[in-house]
């Protein structure tokens, strides 16, 4: 869809109102206002009310060289400010629509379209979404005007790619990232292994009730334990200022020690959190859990999640 044929159903649904205000700001210093009907790479075509002698209006457009262009300032959308408030997976997609010819221009907000729209598909639990989400991320990554955009859009990718199983290609973006300064898609995929390591703990004491006496099982199992432990800690350990991520892995280790019969370490584990995090988004569950451990009855065990 066009600009001028989006913009065009707004003046029929708005009642003859402006929805859209563009702007083209000159080189010269002037600015002009109205609404664009078409922005190429080499023109941008206005359409704007011109006042007649007599008080009358008339519609006119007006023609501008992109040389002569300072930049463009793009209007609201109907809608738009709301969906990305409250962003869900229909009304992004009809705002990515008719922003994404403009996500090269700079100061458009078509880039912030696209990462909220490929946060709403990773979050909807379906796989196809999840797949949607990467290659809409791919394009962001490469084509958006804003390199902040562009970083963000590589952190989502890694998200993807953990929740569609790729670890590997998860696991070589973190990397990079964090060589960069970003340590979050990196704690993010630990999280989402150590799930994967607990939740094969829990199934092979299941299929394994006497491990104990098993020379073979056992050090499989103290093998997923301390994976599991090791990236759960890790947060806290290394990047202590991501504190709500720091907090999610200290509780999740007090889960998994909790289960593992370890209670101490399970203990330890919630001082630290409400020690170094008193505030964070797990401190009440923290404080449930050592109610849990000194009271009469076991606590429910909580597993991180790969897709929490």
């Amino acid at each position: 869809m066009s600009r001028w044929v989006w913009s065009y159903w707004c003046l029929l649904v708005c009642g003859g109102m402006v929805c859209a205000d563009d702007a083209v700001h000159l080189k010269s210093g002037g600015v002009e206002r109205g609404i664009f009907k078409a922005v190429t790479d080499t023109q941008v075509i206005l359409s704007q009310t011109v006042t007649l002698p007599g008080g009358a209006s008339a519609g006119a457009t007006r023609t501008f060289a992109l040389g002569d262009v300072d930049y463009l300032e793009f209007g609201w959308f109907p809608g738009e400010e709301a969906a990305l408030a409250d962003p869900t997976i229909q009304a992004l997609e009809s705002l990515w629509e008719v922003s994404l010819p403009h996500l090269h221009r700079p100061r458009s907000r078509a880039g912030a379209v696209g990462l909220a729209l490929g946060q709403a598909l990773l979050g909807s639990g379906v796989e196809s979404d999840w797949k949607r989400a990467l290659r809409l991320l791919e394009v962001l990554e490469t084509k958006a005007w804003d390199s902040d955009i562009r970083a963000r859009a590589t952190a989502q990718k890694v998200n993807a790619w953990i929740r569609l199983g790729d670890f590997a290609s998860a696991e070589n973006a973190a990397r990079a990232l964090l060589e960069q300064g970003n340590p979050v898609p990196f704690i993010e995929l630990r999280y989402a292994k150590a799930g994967q390591d607990f939740v094969a703990l829990r199934l092979l004491e299941q299929e394994n009730p006497k491990w104990q006496e098993d020379e073979e099982i056992r050090p499989e199992r103290m093998r997923l334990l301390q994976e599991a432990l090791d990236a759960l800690l890790y947060p806290s350990l290394f990047h202590g200022g991501e504190a709500n991520l720091a907090a999610r892995g200290l509780l999740a280790a007090a889960e998994v020690n909790r289960f593992s019969g370890l209670r101490e370490a399970s203990c330890g584990n919630l001082a630290d959190l409400l020690a170094l995090y008193p505030e964070s988004s797990s401190a009440e569950r923290a404080r449930q859990l050592i109610a849990e451990l000194t009271g009469p009855s076991p606590p429910q065990i909580n597993p991180p999640s790969p897709h929490d």
